[in-house]
């Protein structure tokens, strides 16, 4: 197909609907340059490819240009080369800008082409809006020429897609794959790279199967005394906002409280680092964490009996002093001296400025007088992390450990509320040792998790991993 190459004015220009919105795409950390950036380029260097432009003339389908709103007063329409346009219009760089225009009759499909393949081409690109790109050439290829058929020269097909964008077949189908997937699980939007995208719709799907999974477990109806414990600690994992589902629990009604909350130190970010996805973990904007953390002590005190214990795990960097102050700003009695679990490995994301972290942190706060049930014992608890492979939440405790620190401040018989259940592993430790324990989680995915898991356990010793189970 030839193409003209003539200055155009830009009043004759029509941009319509079809063309981005969107023009610099630094901050979100990907390539393109901005406006800015592209008009001291051109004013350095000139314009150095023309846009791309169609003659409304010869553009077949009328009704289509009226849908799509275009100036009837503009005899052009931009196909290619947006942020061009956009650039001589902001620097005020010339009154016309080179353009090569089309010197024959256009479809609508064809329009669409060649604005995709323009799009796919520019710098900038996230993968999500790739993988999307893609699909969509590869549909428009599929209307304009029909779908391939096997054993037929006729129709479109994924090779014929691959050979237009000169790429391998293989990739190009893993991109679709994964563009439709992101119609039905927008979460796939937030991926960096392809890598990332394929385990993410992994995740997603085993979360699909686990959903499945545990609603039929669920259902079933028996009535063993293994069951029923099973059904209490499914219906022990509500699955609520905490300051929703607080509300409904009386005054001084608890025996023991456990907060693992969100820390606030951009957690997403460091297990990306260490390619652990977290879909459905909720972080806390560090700017609102002080807030957020004295209206869950507040919530908490008021629950709690006259004399108990609260267990708060916490990021000690930057958080130690501020949470030991909202602690005694709720009235508990806490001691700047926490408690310790050692894990007896670490990491650390950079080697050459720190060591490798093998602990975390734990304050004991008391509301009243309570004692320690384990008087004398010290103030580190050494239990090996669990396996990458045997978690189903990023920051999940081992049960034994859950377990010792329940043993240590708390008689059997008490009960037990966890306000951000994760894993729901304090439910399970506190079945282990004898409690009554509830909590709230925001994730239904984390709930239908920890059916599975219940669901799965030996009876005897229940849910516990590093220790060889008991004989039933």
């Amino acid at each position: 197909m030839k193409l003209n190459s003539q200055p155009v004015p830009l009043i004759k220009i029509d941009e319509g609907t079809r063309a981005r919105q969107q023009y610099s795409r630094k901050d979100n950390g990907t390539s393109g340059t901005t406006i800015d950036e592209l008009i001291h380029s051109i004013k350095s260097h000139g314009l150095i490819n023309a846009i791309c432009l169609a003659d409304k003339s010869k553009i077949s389908d009328k009704e289509w240009l009226a849908k799509e709103e275009t100036d009837p007063d503009k005899p052009y329409l931009l196909l290619a080369g947006g942020r061009r346009f956009h650039a001589y219009i902001k620097g005020k760089l010339d009154y016309h800008i080179d353009s090569r225009i089309y010197d024959r009759m256009l479809t609508p499909e064809e329009l669409k082409m060649i604005e995709l393949e323009e799009n796919l081409q520019r710098l900038g690109l996230t993968y999500p809006e790739e993988a999307r790109l893609k699909k969509e050439i590869h549909d428009l290829q599929q209307r304009i020429h029909g779908k391939a058929v096997r054993g037929s020269k006729q129709g479109h097909s994924v090779q014929d897609t691959a050979d237009m964008l000169e790429e391998d077949r293989a990739t190009v189908v893993k991109d679709i794959n994964i563009a439709k997937a992101m119609e039905r699980m927008p979460q796939l939007a937030t991926a960096k790279s392809r890598a990332e995208a394929e385990k993410m719709l992994r995740r997603l799907k085993q979360d699909y199967d686990t959903e499945n999974h545990a609603t039929r477990i669920q259902k079933t109806r028996t009535s063993t005394p293994l069951d029923e414990q099973r059904k209490a600690l499914y219906d022990s994992f509500v699955v609520m906002d905490f300051f929703e589902g607080i509300k409904k629990v009386p005054d001084k009604s608890i025996s023991i409280v456990e907060i693992d909350p969100p820390y606030a130190i951009k957690l997403q970010e460091e297990k990306r680092a260490h390619k652990t996805t977290m879909l459905d973990y909720n972080e806390i904007d560090s700017r609102d964490y002080i807030d957020f953390m004295q209206r869950t002590f507040e919530e908490c005190y008021r629950v709690m009996k006259e004399h108990s214990w609260m267990i708060v795990w916490f990021g000690p960097d930057p958080w130690f002093s501020l949470m030991l102050g909202t602690l005694r700003e709720a009235g508990f009695e806490v001691r700047g001296l926490p408690g310790i679990w050692s894990k007896g490995r670490g990491q650390t994301q950079q080697p050459a400025l720190y060591l490798a972290n093998t602990y975390e942190m734990f304050f004991y706060a008391r509301k009243g007088k309570p004692g320690i049930r384990k008087q004398g014992r010290n103030n580190v608890f050494d239990f090996p992390p669990l396996p990458g492979t045997a978690k189903i939440h990023p920051t999940e405790r081992p049960v034994e450990l859950i377990e010792e620190i329940l043993h240590t401040f708390s008689d059997p018989g008490g009960r037990l509320l966890v306000p951000f259940l994760g894993s729901g592993n304090s439910l399970l430790a506190a079945s282990n040792v004898g409690m009554q324990a509830f909590g709230y989680e925001l994730s239904q995915a984390y709930k239908d998790r920890f059916v599975v898991r219940v669901n799965e356990a030996q009876p005897g010793a229940y849910y516990s991993y590093g220790r060889k189970e008991k004989e039933s």
